[in-house]
């Protein structure tokens, strides 16, 4: 009988050392300390600018369940700089019923040690990807997530990661279309003025027509309207893709941007004044 393989566990640490090259130097163990959120600053040398947006989210959907530990250096001159988790600490700054914060706190190091740690703790932590974010946000219950499945599903569409006319990839674009309530729309569209198309599905289709129904609603035009939907699609859905692509390339503008503006020409045609859609100033 075959002798059992043992696991890496079972393996002597000085084993893995010496024949695989593991790194014997464990360094100094961190303390755990609780320190005001306003004693603490970042070295700009080696840190990254924060993201308002990120922040502001971080802050909006607060939870200590979430917020894990800051990881912070102890200098000698008494300053303590944040090695990871500054936005954490910038949201707990935005909201007035949070001022202490848990921390492991690292003595003695040089501001090279510090860089080295972010630079690892970054490279290591891997964002989630759009699909797999979307996924964790239906299984949590959020209403966003719940509802963009259930219109996705309404029109035969799923969100996964696969390469098929009738997944969607982009997920988060259709997670922020149903929590601003105008995926249903975007969708109808899509579908109705261009039903034989594969193009229902691509980001570019779901953010520049998003755009371009909210040119409308502001130039106070019926969306969605059966005339709407008979003059938009007399143009194939990939002929607009092949003059929003153009677009781009003329502008030096995102491709959603060229859609919504390809979009825009065709309904714009055979208008005059006040009846034509505008192209500037759309977000």
């Amino acid at each position: 009988m075959a002798a059992k393989r043992k696991s890496g566990a079972d393996v002597p640490i000085d084993m893995k050392v010496s024949r695989y090259g593991w790194n014997d130097d464990l360094g100094q163990r961190g303390k755990y300390r609780s320190m005001h959120k306003d004693g603490l600053d970042i070295d700009k040398s080696y840190q990254r600018g924060a993201s308002d947006g990120k922040i502001r989210f971080l802050a909006h959907y607060f939870s200590w369940l979430f917020f894990g530990t800051v990881i912070v250096s102890s200098r000698e001159d008494g300053t303590l700089m944040v090695i990871d988790g500054w936005h954490r600490i910038q949201a707990c700054r935005l909201r007035t019923d949070i001022d202490f914060v848990p921390c492991i706190v690292y003595e003695g190091l040089t501001v090279q040690e510090e860089a080295k740690i972010f630079e690892r703790v970054n490279r290591a932590r891997r964002q989630l990807r759009s699909v797999e974010l979307f996924k964790a946000l239906v299984t949590s219950d959020d209403p966003a997530a719940k509802d963009a499945q259930r219109i996705l599903g309404s029109y035969g569409f799923r969100v996964s990661g696969e390469k098929d006319p009738k997944v969607v990839r982009a997920a988060m674009t259709v997670y922020d279309m149903a929590a601003k309530g105008t995926l249903e729309n975007v969708l109808s569209f899509l579908v109705r003025a261009w039903p034989e198309s594969e193009l229902h599905n691509r980001s570019q289709s779901l953010s520049g027509a998003d755009r371009f129904l909210k040119a409308l609603q502001r130039a106070k035009k019926p969306i969605v309207a059966a005339p709407l939907i008979a003059k938009m699609g007399k143009k194939p859905l990939e002929s607009i893709h092949k003059r929003g692509a153009a677009v781009r390339e003329l502008l030096s503008t995102s491709y959603s941007e060229g859609i919504f503006r390809a979009m825009a020409e065709v309904y714009n045609a055979r208008m005059v004044g006040d009846r034509r859609i505008k192209t500037n100033g759309t977000a």
